[in-house]
Order: C-alpha cells, then sequence, then structure tokens
C-alpha cells in the first residue's frame, strides 16, 4: 500500500473518530451529564478505542467482542 493511500486511511479513521465522540458527548449531556462530565467520559471512549488492542482477557482465554 502506497503512503498516499495509508495516509488518506489515516485521515478517514480520525474523522470517522471525531464524528462518533460528538455524538456520543451529545448523547451524554442529552441524558443529563455535564459537559465536564461528558468530556470525562468521551476522553475514556477515545482512550478505549485507540489502546484497547488487547483481545485477548486477563486469563488467557479469548475476550468477547
Amino acid at each position: 500500500m502506497d503512503k498516499e493511500k495509508k495516509l488518506e486511511q489515516l485521515r478517514n479513521a480520525l474523522g470517522m473518530t471525531a464524528e462518533m465522540a460528538l455524538i456520543f458527548y451529545r448523547s451524554a449531556i442529552g441524558a443529563g451529564a455535564t459537559p465536564e462530565e461528558a468530556m470525562k467520559l468521551i476522553q475514556a471512549y477515545i482512550g478505549a478505542v485507540l489502546f484497547n488492542q488487547n483481545k485477548k482477557a486477563p486469563n488467557g482465554e479469548e475476550a468477547a467482542e
């Protein structure tokens, strides 16, 4: 895969993550969360999306998806 195609895929992934985060934020606000609470939820969501790539459960079994 060439460099330009990889860059385009990265842009698309970032855009999708930003859109999902905005929807999540607005939903949290709509459910009664304060802006500060909603922001903390978004931070946790983005962290889970970016860094929760481990497919093994702590006991070594396959994690449910």
